[in-house]
């Protein structure tokens, strides 16, 4: 059986009831390493000639690894080979430590993959107002959250009307047990009645990718899943630009990157990351075809610091937004220079 996905047939589109195309099916022979037969189990609804598009896919995407939602947890000396995501695979729920350390992928989409942006369960919440400052009262319950984590508060009423400011997505000011605070864009015209809620953003507090040899698969330009050695994302562009950090702290050093075959293309990346207070990428050798390896999104205090090709030249860290690159040790070799004039 091979499972057949994402199939946009003459113009229609995968889940369009005209499309029968997408499915599981018996394989009715296998004429190379690259092609098959496959059988539908029904004529097809559109009419010959067909046109095949779309980023089409056969057969289930493996994750190999997956070590999160906890404390101390340390993924080391393993090997992993043709697989999607090679992991640790992490997309749902809070993280305090991860260390992803000397493991070694082979023929993989993805190595050490963080895809964030899930929110943890609603509780029950009482709010009150100081200014721009909101109380959000959990007692009995503990609330679970830190200092900067991004929180969620719904249902608040103010004169009748969930539009007010205690409703929206806001960072965590300050923490007691049974209590937070945080700050509103503006002063409510009265405290809040209603039935209000709140739930916390899950994050990754301390995060550490280092010494891991990972060998990328072959890519196919315009397919949504370029390899990249490292990626650490925020799951849309809405939760990226609406969240506070979602990674506290992350280190990512000592790896070696590179593709499985030859030439390089401009479709694989060595390390992407979004949304850190505080990253830390060094000591890197990365060969791969992007001209800009090394990217990073909404990111706080960032050091990149000699990461290199296997041909020695340095490879700054590329800011997405500003589109500045950065590289602290060309940074000291130029104030170098500077100072010797």
């Amino acid at each position: 059986m091979v499972k057949v996905g994402n199939l946009t047939v003459n113009g229609r589109d995968p889940l369009a009831p005209q499309n029968t195309f997408n499915g599981t099916w018996p394989v009715t022979s296998v004429e190379s390493k690259t092609a098959l037969v496959f059988t539908l189990d029904k004529d097809p609804v559109l009419s010959p000639p067909y046109t095949f598009s779309g980023d089409m896919f056969i057969g289930e995407g493996h994750g190999a690894l997956s070590a999160d939602n906890g404390t101390a947890a340390v993924v080391e000396g393993n090997r992993v080979f043709h697989c999607i995501t090679g992991g640790p695979w992490h997309d749902t729920g809070s993280t305090r430590d991860l260390i992803a350390r000397k493991n070694y992928y082979h023929d993989i989409v993805g190595g050490p993959t963080q895809n964030m942006g899930s929110f943890l369960a609603f509780k029950a919440c009482q709010l009150s107002a100081n200014g721009l400052i909101a109380t959000c009262d959990s007692s009995p319950l503990v609330h679970d959250l830190v200092v900067s984590q991004g929180v969620e508060v719904k249902d608040a009423l103010v004169n009748g009307n969930t539009d007010n400011p205690f409703n929206g997505t806001f960072a965590v000011k300050s923490v007691a047990q049974e209590s937070f605070t945080y700050e509103m864009t503006a002063v409510p015209a009265a405290n809040a009645t209603g039935s209000p809620q709140f739930r916390g953003a899950a994050q990754v507090s301390n995060l550490v990718i280092e010494n891991n040899i990972i060998e990328l698969a072959l890519s196919r330009p315009g397919y949504w899943g370029q390899p990249t050695g490292i990626l650490v994302l925020v799951a849309t562009a809405q939760l990226l630009a609406n969240l506070p950090y979602l990674f506290r702290q992350v280190v990512i050093r000592g790896n070696i990157i590179r593709q499985v075959a030859d030439p390089p293309d401009l479709y694989h990346f060595g390390i992407t990351v979004f949304s850190a207070e505080k990253l830390i990428v060094e000591n890197n050798i990365i060969d791969v075809g992007a001209a800009r390896p090394i990217q990073f999104n909404k990111c706080g205090l960032t050091q990149f610091f000699n990461n290199q090709t296997s041909a020695g030249k340095l490879i700054p860290g590329y800011n997405q937004v500003t589109q500045e690159a950065l590289s602290r040790i060309e940074d000291m070799i130029d104030a170098t220079l500077l100072l010797s004039v």
